[in-house]
């Protein structure tokens, strides 16, 4: 079965809608009825089992740090900067 990206239209195959944009697995005598409709799309190498398991064991961590700044003021008083 290849990959193709659906062009101009969406399609309904085995009960599941594929919108334009989207892609789909067919085989290659379903995707020549629908050839106007379908890109056909790179394929790419199989994963080797290490590289399965690398993705299967690979997690994104985000640490957030917060900072506490502690402010002192000294009370203000009335009457001005000298107090009177």
């Amino acid at each position: 079965m290849k990959r193709y990206k659906v062009k101009h239209t969406s399609i309904l195959h085995n009960g599941s809608l594929y919108k334009e944009g989207s892609t789909i697995e067919l085989e290659d005598s379903k995707a020549k009825r629908l050839e106007d409709f379908l890109e056909l799309l790179p394929s790419q190498p199989a994963k080797t089992q290490t590289q399965k398991q690398q993705s299967k064991n690979t997690t994104t961590e985000t640490k957030k740090e917060t900072k506490t700044v502690e402010v002192k003021t000294e009370p203000k008083q009335a009457g001005g900067e000298d107090g009177k």
